[in-house]
């Protein structure tokens, strides 16, 4: 339920990256109601799926979406072990348990080393004083360390096999192409160059 839109300038070396909470609200599937909803909606019997958040998105923002990538929880796991884990400063004690969806969070203010579990706490956890939009304030911070950590030539060069080893969990329109003809552009990438809105 994370809603992330980047935009890559290959010519500059810069990416933005454009949240949008998961509540927002807007007309979707016949009435108002929240951003997310846009995913589960059937039509003729099918669910939309992510051409329907594709839809809503685009409807919202009037960016056009030329590829996706839509992660499971686990890929979200596998991706960041895969790719060493993170070093990250958790902001505060990180206590949740939600048994419904088998969700555990417990993590401990300072700064650690984040594995996939970890990371996946982290980035999941809900329970700030704004709630969402702390939330994605707190992913951002995520997503920030994480490229400034893992985007250099080593790192780079193992995309293309880390894709190959997450397609099983991940659905998207790139192929291994597309993810090296970026990935070779990538290694410029400055933690500076990521703007996040």
């Amino acid at each position: 339920d994370t809603i992330l839109i980047a935009t890559y300038d290959m010519d500059n070396d810069i990416v933005n990256v454009l949240s949008i909470p998961r509540d927002t609200r807007m007309y979707v599937g016949g009435n108002y109601q929240k951003i997310n909803c846009a995913y589960a909606i059937t039509k003729n019997g099918k669910r939309n799926g992510i051409n329907g958040t594709i839809e809503a998105v685009t409807r919202l923002t009037a960016i056009p979406i030329n590829y996706y990538v839509e992660f499971t929880f686990e890929a979200f796991r596998e991706m960041i072990d895969a790719l060493g884990g993170v070093d990250y400063d958790v902001p505060q004690n990180m206590n949740y348990d939600d048994p419904y969806q088998d969700l555990h969070i417990h993590l401990t203010k300072g700064y650690q080393h984040l594995d996939g579990d970890k990371a996946e706490q982290f980035v999941r956890f809900r329970k700030y004083p704004m709630g969402d939009i702390d939330r994605v304030k707190a992913q951002q911070s995520f997503i920030k360390a994480h490229a400034e950590q893992k985007l250099n030539a080593s790192v780079i060069a193992k995309l293309p096999d880390v894709f190959k080893v997450l397609q099983k969990n991940i659905k998207t329109n790139f192929e291994a192409g597309d993810v090296l003809k970026y990935a070779v552009n990538l290694r410029d990438l400055k933690g500076d160059n990521i703007n996040t809105y």
